[in-house]
């Protein structure tokens, strides 16, 4: 089995780090402990690795950090100390200001897990979940199969005052893909996925028999939102941006999850009591498959 070194970030993102005493990791101890877990292989082994790797991966970890910042995504760091490979995550607790948002980012790692068990239903299901706790009025999970390469539908109710949204009636269609794969999503899926759009937008009448009635009568604009548990190649993602469609990971659904204060999904910084309330959320959509705002 090869082993990237962005799959050892991966690990290093789910793993339980100290969170309040303001410890400094040890980024190479790290490296060596997420190579024996994946790898399977003996210390000796994994320190060679991670001896060879460290610049490398140090650079991958503070590029990934840098991104997420940009994007509005915590990022696990907090400070980076580049003399000696040691860093500070963002669970630590340093200030009173911030202890509650840093409380509840230390749920991440577990929800991150929750989400690498799920399988592909489950994946698709989660994004219905969320997009209700977002404030959707109307949702659909598909069945699967035959159903025009859409996963979901939703109504999202957009939150703002002004007079620019209020005039195309506050929401916007939602039309979803959910890719639970190993790999990162390719531009040809992309590109799949846009002739969907068109499809449906177009009334195609191979889709237009399987579009929500609630989804054909709503005048708001159409989006498409895609959601890859192993991000996007490059290529996919530029395609995405091009035609307006929305491209999240994995890790943009647990920052959603972790960082929400809505009740269904447990206004709680216990991550076993946050991982009930996905469960239960994700199973009410693969009982009930459609969700109306009364």
């Amino acid at each position: 089995m090869k082993i990237t070194g962005p799959d050892i970030i991966d690990w290093i993102y789910r793993q339980d780090l100290p969170w309040d005493k303001g410890d400094l990791h040890v980024f190479e101890n790290l490296l060596i402990d997420g190579y024996k877990a994946l790898k399977e292989d003996s210390q000796d082994l994994a320190a060679r690795y991670a001896k060879t790797n460290i610049n490398r991966l140090w650079n991958i970890l503070k590029q990934r950090s840098q991104k997420e910042t940009n994007n509005g995504i915590t990022p696990l760091i907090d400070t980076f100390i580049d003399q000696d490979f040691r860093f500070i995550s963002n669970y630590d607790t340093k200030s009173k200001q911030d202890i509650t948002a840093r409380k509840k980012i230390r749920c991440r790692p577990a929800i991150l897990r929750e989400i690498d068990s799920l399988n592909d239903r489950e994946y698709e299901a989660l994004a219905c979940s969320i997009l209700k706790n977002l404030g959707a009025t109307h949702i659909r999970l598909n069945e699967g199969g035959n159903e025009g390469g859409v996963d979901f539908y939703a109504i999202l109710k957009v939150h703002t005052r002004n007079h620019m949204f209020s005039n195309i009636g506050g929401s916007l269609r939602i039309i979803g893909q959910s890719k639970k794969y190993k790999t990162s999503v390719q531009d040809s899926t992309i590109k799949e996925f846009c002739q969907t759009i068109n499809d449906i937008k177009q009334l195609t009448p191979s889709i237009k028999d399987k579009i929500p009635s609630w989804f054909l009568l709503s005048k708001s604009p159409i989006i498409g939102w895609i959601i890859s548990h192993n991000g996007f190649q490059r290529g996919a993602l530029d395609r995405a941006k091009n035609h307006g469609i929305m491209a999240s990971d994995s890790l943009d659904l647990a920052e959603i999850i972790v960082m929400s204060k809505l009740k269904s999904y447990a206004e709680t910084t216990n991550p076993s009591l946050k991982i009930e309330a996905i469960r239960n959320e994700k199973n009410n959509f693969l009982n009930f498959r459609e969700f109306l705002a009364q």
